[in-house]
């Protein structure tokens, strides 16, 4: 995760954003994750981000490394549409 982070500070001239908690889908509350979130300039969005969860060992899951850019479209849809 701090590789691909750091990649894409230098690559694409980004500052990123760290943050970290509990993963909401785990209900025992075990279950935990860290982001690095990127804004580009022409939103006002955090719209690349690389996540780690590290899901507890009592669930059926191991560790995850994901990388996702979005458009402000859908980063809009996600915030006001998808989960309600």
């Amino acid at each position: 995760m701090k590789e691909i982070g750091k990649s894409i500070e230098e690559n694409l001239n980004l500052k990123g954003y760290n943050d970290e908690g509990k993963l909401s889908w785990d209900k025992t509350g075990k279950s935990d994750y860290k982001r690095i979130s990127f804004m580009t300039p022409e939103t006002n969005h955090y719209n690349i981000s690389v996540i780690c969860q590290y899901w507890h060992q009592s669930t059926p899951f191991g560790h995850v490394l994901k990388t996702s850019i979005n458009s402000e479209e859908f980063q809009i849809y996600l915030a006001t549409k998808a989960y309600k």
